[in-house]
């Protein structure tokens, strides 16, 4: 794509630091200082950014449509197995009906674009506004899957579900039977609407790339790995020499990190977490034991106060979930290991930031430690078994017992790997590389 001619238009539900929206902000301000003309288009605008563009509320629903909404919403816990955390679907995601017209969203755009990029668009767009902009305007357009909704019927995870690699039909996480069809009607729906608009996916790693030419809506399709998008400046290894007494942690202690926004969440796996904690306490020298500090970052904080009480006596330090990227940077240079239990992740996007930040990441196979490209087993940590809380305990304990030659190693290693595969350097350099003409082309291999 060439900076002087080209108009980038990327859609997201919101604008702000944290989470999945940040790889977007990221993706936005590295095509920015690139010098593309770029757009960020949102249903909620929290930043002053002059660059980002809050599309108006869509005329107000007839009375009788506002009650069957709150009458479907206040059925959702009897629709969907969220509850649980057995699935994870977006039942409120389906293709059945539009929240923003496309007439809003190309309203609100302050050009017409020749790229558009939709990320994550939860109650916001979705594939039948993307096909009406892209006849509109006749324009490539790339679905960001940051996670798996991009392509599955309209799941976040998928677990052992194989639905989304037919049609979605008989979708177990539909607790009603009598609305199953209501899903693969909108899978279908998805599907006609991919194929119409030729539209392309971008992923975050090998392991997506996988999943979504599993699914019958992308394995024909143009499948991209453009990497993490990681600002390596604000996630460096510049200040892990005070981080720790940011944080009130002696200098000479051995930080144990871990943290996700949704901390309660089944598929983030903190339980497996706690359990490699019992393991870690076990297989540390008892010399070592007690310079060891637990750093706990997320949401829940009070509850998870509760959980570790029944835990090994190791110091602990709970802080409530991280919104400021500068704070989130130094926690990761004041761990000695960022340990990511997450059980299905197209990321995590902070195993990618820890790399960044010289820490080394222990963790189990999903998302970018799937192949070992990254987190490379005594290089930049250890990738275990899954579900193996002993394994991960113990490579926890292999790291933290490192004298300083061999840490120090290890952590130039964890960044040297993040500036070259997982920077927004590197994802823009395959994506000034890649041929968006390709969209319109039969993909064979």
């Amino acid at each position: 794509m060439n900076p002087q001619e080209d108009k980038i238009l990327i859609l997201s539900t919101e604008d702000k630091e944290g989470g999945a929206v940040m790889r977007t902000m990221n993706i936005v301000e590295a095509l920015r200082s690139e010098g593309y003309n770029t757009a960020l288009l949102v249903k909620k605008k929290h930043t002053s950014l002059p660059y980002v563009y809050e599309v108006p509320v869509p005329p107000r629903p007839s009375r009788i449509h506002r009650f069957l909404k709150s009458l479907c919403a206040s059925k959702k816990t009897d629709i969907c197995r969220e509850a649980d955390q057995k699935y994870c679907v977006f039942y409120h995601e389906c293709e059945t009906a539009q929240v923003y017209s496309s007439e809003l969203v190309a309203s609100t755009s302050p050009f017409v674009p020749t790229l558009i990029i939709s990320c994550m668009t939860k109650e916001f767009v979705n594939t039948t506004t993307l096909l009406e902009l892209h006849k509109l305007w006749n324009v490539p357009i790339m679905l960001d899957a940051y996670d798996m909704n991009v392509f599955t019927g309209a799941c976040h995870v998928v677990w052992d579900c194989k639905g989304y690699e037919t049609d979605c039909t008989n979708c177990p996480a539909i607790l009603n039977i009598a609305r199953r069809k209501e899903v693969s009607e909108s899978f279908a729906i998805r599907k006609r609407n991919i194929d119409e608009g030729k539209m392309g996916v971008m992923i975050a790693s090998e392991w997506s790339a996988t999943k979504a030419r599993m699914s019958t809506l992308f394995h024909d399709k143009v499948i991209c790995n453009m990497g993490m998008w990681v600002n390596t400046d604000l996630y460096n290894n510049k200040n892990r020499d005070i981080a720790k007494r940011i944080f009130g942690i002696p200098t000479d202690a051995k930080v144990v990190f871990t943290g996700s926004e949704d901390i309660k969440s089944k598929r983030k796996g903190v339980q497996f977490f706690f359990k490699s904690l019992v393991a870690l306490w076990e297989q540390l020298e008892p010399s070592l034991r007690e310079k060891v500090y637990v750093l706990l970052a997320g949401n829940s904080i009070e509850e998870m106060r509760e959980k570790i009480k029944n835990l090994p006596p190791f110091q602990y330090k709970l802080i409530e979930y991280i919104n400021d990227s500068r704070l989130l940077a130094l926690t990761y240079q004041a761990a000695d290991v960022f340990v990511c239990p997450s059980q299905e992740d197209a990321g995590p996007q902070m195993v990618a930031e820890a790399l960044a930040s010289g820490t080394p990441v222990v963790g189990f196979p999903t998302g970018i430690m799937y192949d070992q490209s990254f987190v490379i087993n005594g290089e930049t940590g250890y990738v275990v078994d899954n579900n193996n809380t002993e394994q991960m305990g113990a490579a926890i304990a292999k790291i933290l017992s490192y004298n300083n030659a061999s840490y120090n190693a290890m952590s130039k290693k964890c960044r040297t790997i993040a500036t070259q595969k997982l920077s927004v350097f590197y994802s823009l350099k395959q994506f000034q590389n890649f041929d968006f003409s390709n969209l319109y082309q039969e993909i064979t291999q």
